[in-house]
């Protein structure tokens, strides 16, 4: 059986769409339905079955699934020792991190690109963080109090939250004003952010919610333009003069930028190069504009 052909197969198990998969996978909805086809054809019996929400996995589909995800481990497995015993400083390194972290980095990503021409950084922005185990990303800066014990790394900073609101905002409303009395910027609720739903909940319950926003830069922009109150870190929110302290978050809030990679990759020298860089980076404010 062909790894080629079974990925297709792998991915829209993992999908359950088409269109899901063709994204993931990179090539268009069509090709993936053609591969899925011929691979049909060729197995002699149906491995797919389709439903009114996608697509669903016969008992033979589901057997090659099974043998797909162990040649997928094997050849991640098998990548990875390349990849980590690389001795070369030059080649692709793949970065995934938050939105908000790739511009807080973008000065630390420059100047690693000056030191070192012969690299070259991919950087992606998602708040779906990405699998270093199946090498979609080399490199991960993710923002948590615990990281996968499956990964190394280090932790590059902690962040102490402040709820800010930008100096236009209060003197619009005025500055005596409870807090429960001026908009708020919030989190869509699919993040499920538990932590300042819950205090919202306690603290400001009746508050008018002006916006719910999925993406971190968007939350400081939108707060910067004094659309709501929000909760953001001290060591970005700072930067910005137009945007005051109105009080201290609970302790609950805080959390780490931790800079991690796979086992079998932290020795590959491109990787530790970006590791080190990264990690003597000075911290400072920075504007994101």
């Amino acid at each position: 059986m062909d790894w080629d052909d079974l990925r297709y197969l792998l991915a829209l198990s993992r999908f359950s769409t088409m269109g899901r998969a063709a994204k993931h996978l990179g090539v268009n909805h069509t090709t993936v339905s053609r591969r899925l086809l011929a691979l049909q054809e060729r197995a002699g019996v149906r491995l797919i079955e389709k439903t009114g929400r996608g697509f669903t996995l016969t008992q033979a589909g589901q057997d090659a699934v099974r043998a797909a995800e162990t040649m997928e481990r094997q050849t991640l497995g098998l990548e990875r020792q390349w990849f980590g015993q690389d001795g070369r400083l030059v080649g692709k390194v793949r970065v995934t991190t938050l939105d908000i972290m790739a511009q807080y980095y973008a000065p630390a990503f420059a100047e690693f690109t000056r030191l070192y021409p012969g690299i070259e950084l991919e950087l992606s922005q998602t708040n779906e963080p990405a699998s270093l185990t199946r090498r979609q990303a080399d490199v991960a800066i993710r923002m948590t109090v615990s990281p996968p014990e499956h990964l190394v790394g280090v932790r590059l900073v902690r962040f102490d939250y402040r709820l800010y609101g930008a100096t236009s905002l209060l003197e619009r409303w005025g500055r005596n004003r409870a807090l429960d009395q001026y908009p708020w910027l919030a989190w869509d609720k699919a993040l499920r952010a538990r932590l300042t739903e819950a205090w919202m909940d306690e603290h400001v319950p009746g508050a008018r919610v002006a916006a719910r926003v999925d993406a971190s830069l968007m939350m400081l922009d939108l707060a910067r333009r004094g659309v709501g109150l929000t909760f953001l870190p001290i060591q970005l929110a700072s930067a910005y003069p137009e945007l005051e302290v109105l009080a201290k978050a609970p302790d609950a809030f805080r959390t780490d930028a931790w800079l991690l990679t796979h086992e079998e990759l932290r020795h590959a020298a491109r990787v530790r190069a970006l590791m080190d860089h990264l990690k003597g980076w000075e911290q400072t404010p920075r504007r994101l504009d």
